[in-house]
């Protein structure tokens, strides 16, 4: 079959000047958050900054630290913390070259040990092989974040080299998984938002082997390598399942597929949602009968996506469409309700349950459009830009076998205090949950996380973590709090909360132990260096009770 040459420059032409059009909307945006950040105080230092740096160390090996105050002796096991590391690489030539999004940091894998009130804390990178690709002066991956020195030049060349994978100087393919820890088959692995999977020795915290594909690593039947897959799987303790999801290369549906522990048993396609816009989806929902797709209307442009090669630069945010809801029957695979609702943005989902009624209630963190996605490029954030207040809110849908099938629900927002990286006790996963906790900062003022809240959802009232001093010039900003149940607790919030904080004042971190009844602290354990923002982790008990490990 003889190529239309014709036709392939047109389309050439139309991603080119589709390029240039997002490049100028995004120099209006940019401009736009500049302005936002003129209303905080960016003439004084921005002690966070340090949380967007390299660390000094990248591998450290069972470093006992100092314990201040009391760690409850029933809390042994092992927290696992991914996230970035790196954000500036040396090169080849002698230039640094930086990162352009704070998702596009390089991956470390963090690890604290509790044991008998002592703590030990080790690390290792997960990215070496990609910080050798990007040395390479003329490396071209593709990231998150939106690189301000990618030409046109190097836009055309994109359509014509996509097809081959950046390899390392070893040859080896690389890829930055930076995310989030999932056990699954009693394998640890560092995940991200694509059908790729890193996995590491939970004793070493060392790399196993090179990153891999969904297919190769669960023996998926009709698994696509897909564009879009969620960091956050769901793990159904009752049923011994991972779960999770994955678009097809085309972006036009979505397969899910559940991972029984067994290895001897084989992983199921359980169902697809058809003709479904390619989105970006951090997270899914679930319940014990359903899997909830909830599609906000930031689409993604393959082709854009070839040009760019910035996940970031391929988004378009479409203020006049609804965000769909999907609901799939997880024992038929069929998808039993679709509706809709007014538009929103959401990282992060909470929970999902069904309620005596039949009905299904998700909770998620939500946000008007996509600038919370765009005010994370690394130059903004370093500089002290203006952030955006997450919010708890709640979508009841139908039960999906009364055969009532809305055109639109109704979004109730559950608490006005901001969240992010929301967590719930674990054993409440899938069932109705009274207390959500997460990261903020104080209501309007557009700043990086300060605190970690405590969110009553049957009121709204939130209970605040701050140890900062009450001067308006913070010094502690906290990281994703972790709750860990106390094993024969009856009370749901009975247990501990944990989270490393970056101390900018010592320029250092800490893992820092709460008691989540009261939000007041029961521990802290101190680190010799800075560890940078990070993203998530899970805690996994030594004597395998109830792991963090759901979402």
């Amino acid at each position: 079959m003889e190529t239309n040459w014709g036709i392939v420059l047109a389309g050439v032409g139309a991603v080119a000047l589709s390029g240039f059009l997002r490049y100028l909307r995004s120099s209006v945006e940019y401009q736009k958050w500049k302005d936002d950040a003129d209303r905080l105080a960016l003439d004084a230092p921005i002690p966070y900054k340090l949380g967007f740096t390299n660390m000094t160390e990248l591998s450290i090996t069972d470093e006992e630290l100092k314990v201040e105050g009391d760690i409850p002796a029933w809390l042994n096991g092992t927290l696992f913390r991914g996230g970035p590391g790196v954000f500036d690489v040396k090169t080849i030539s002698g230039n640094t070259k930086h990162v352009p999004h704070w998702f596009d940091g390089l991956a470390v894998m963090n690890k604290f040990t509790v044991e008998n009130g002592k703590v030990r804390y080790s690390r290792r990178p997960h990215s070496e092989p990609f910080i050798q690709y990007l040395a390479l002066d003329n490396a071209a991956p593709i990231q998150f974040g939106e690189d301000p020195c990618h030409s046109i030049f190097q836009g055309l060349q994109s359509v014509f080299t996509m097809g081959n994978a950046p390899n390392a100087p070893d040859g080896r393919l690389v890829s930055n998984v930076n995310v989030t820890v999932k056990k699954i088959r009693g394998r640890y692995y560092n995940c991200t938002d694509s059908s790729r999977v890193q996995e590491f020795d939970p004793e070493t915290v060392e790399t196993v082997g090179d990153v891999e594909f969904f297919d190769q690593v669960f023996k998926v039947k009709g698994m696509e390598r897909g564009v879009n897959a969620a960091s956050h799987a769901h793990y159904d303790q009752a049923r011994g399942e991972t779960w999770n999801f994955v678009s097809d290369l085309r972006g036009k549906s979505y397969k899910v597929f559940a991972v029984p522990d067994d290895p001897d048993e084989p992983t199921r396609m359980v169902g697809v949602f058809p003709n479904v816009p390619l989105s970006y989806l951090h997270s899914s929902s679930m319940t014990p009968k359903y899997f909830i797709l909830i599609v906000w209307p930031l689409r993604i442009s393959l082709p854009r996506l070839l040009y760019n090669k910035s996940l970031m630069g391929a988004m378009d945010w479409h203020a006049n469409e609804p965000t769909m809801i999907y609901v799939m029957d997880r024992q038929s695979g069929e998808v039993v309700l679709t509706t809709s609702c007014d538009a929103f943005f959401c990282f992060h989902t909470v929970n999902g349950y069904e309620r005596e009624d039949g009905k299904v209630v998700v909770q998620l963190v939500t946000y008007p459009d996509d600038k919370i996605v765009r005010v994370f490029q690394l130059e903004n954030v370093r500089g002290g830009g203006y952030l955006y207040d997450g919010t708890l809110q709640e979508i009841i849908l139908p039960d999906p076998l009364s055969g009532e099938t809305p055109d639109k629900v109704a979004v109730r927002t559950v608490s006005q205090a901001p969240i992010e990286l929301p967590r719930i006790n674990p054993r409440y996963y899938l069932r109705e949950h009274r207390y959500v906790y997460g990261i903020g900062g104080e209501p309007g003022k557009g700043e990086i996380y300060t605190r970690i809240h405590k969110i009553d959802v049957a009121d709204g009232t939130a209970v605040i973590w701050d140890g900062n001093p009450g001067d308006g010039s913070p010094c502690l900003f906290p990281m994703e709090a972790i709750f860990i149940p106390r094993p024969e607790a009856d009370a749901e919030d009975d247990g501990v909360l944990v989270s490393i904080v970056l101390d900018a004042t010592n320029k250092n971190s800490f893992l820092l132990v709460l008691d989540p009844s009261t939000m007041t602290e029961m521990a802290r354990a101190t680190v010799s260096t800075h560890i940078p923002f990070a993203f998530h982790g899970n805690y996994f008990p030594s004597d395998q009770s109830t792991s963090t490990d759901t979402a």
